[in-house]
């Protein structure tokens, strides 16, 4: 069984002996978090000008039902 601090000597050599490939990884994953969260703050912001719009509308000029 290997312990741990032998899994996190073999990782770091292994970071070493391939810096490009780990440098491309990480610049992967920090383009895919933000993408994400770009999304998600695009959704929002959206959502809440859709949310907002509807309530400029007057309350006697919509109806709103619940279908279910």
């Amino acid at each position: 069984m290997i312990d741990f601090k032998s899994t996190v000597k073999m990782a770091i050599v292994s970071l070493k002996i391939n810096k490009m490939r780990s440098m491309l990884t990480s610049l992967g994953i920090i383009i895919g978090v933000s993408a994400v969260i770009i999304m998600l703050a695009v959704g929002t912001g959206a959502s809440e000008k859709v949310k907002k719009d509807m309530e400029s509308m007057g309350q006697g000029l919509t109806n709103n039902r619940n279908l279910i």
